[in-house]
């Protein structure tokens, strides 16, 4: 299981899951994620965001092994 943790002014986003590689290959890809403002700690970059997770998905075994690109 993957958690996305966002932050975002829009009450939504979209999501597409990509392969990257000679051919890129879409692999899952959703339009209405509901989003909200989390806001960021002065000292972040010591003691992380401790942002609540906005997303879940699982990583399906078909996918091949490879980089991938999330946007």
């Amino acid at each position: 299981m993957v958690d996305l943790h966002i932050s975002s002014t829009a009450s939504s986003c979209r999501l597409e899951i990509v392969r990257d590689g000679a051919v890129e290959t879409s692999v899952y890809g959703t339009d209405d994620i509901a989003t909200i403002w989390q806001e960021t700690p002065d000292q972040v970059s010591v003691t992380g965001c401790g942002w609540e997770p906005t997303f879940t998905f699982q990583v399906h075994d078909s996918w091949p092994s490879g980089a991938y690109r999330i946007a």
